[in-house]
């Protein structure tokens, strides 16, 4: 809920979400070679300590950069 004056207003907002298991964004990210993941964070974003890309975790971060990939 929102006021301004003596108006009030109801904010709603929707998110598309789309959520992947390990394997299917491994295979999501190989399928575009013009993508490389250079970190993967959970839900404490603490820079200094970066995830692995594992099953454990519920909620986390990419970071992706582009440019090609050399493994």
């Amino acid at each position: 809920m929102a006021r301004r004056g003596s108006k009030e207003f109801r904010l709603r907002h929707a998110f598309q979400l789309r959520t992947y298991t390990p394997g299917q964004f491994r295979r999501l990210l190989d399928s575009v070679p013009s993508l490389k993941l250079c970190d993967v964070y959970d839900f404490r974003y603490d820079i200094e300590q970066p995830s692995a890309l594992n099953d454990e975790a519920a909620y986390t971060v990419f970071i992706l950069k582009r440019g090609s990939r050399r493994n």
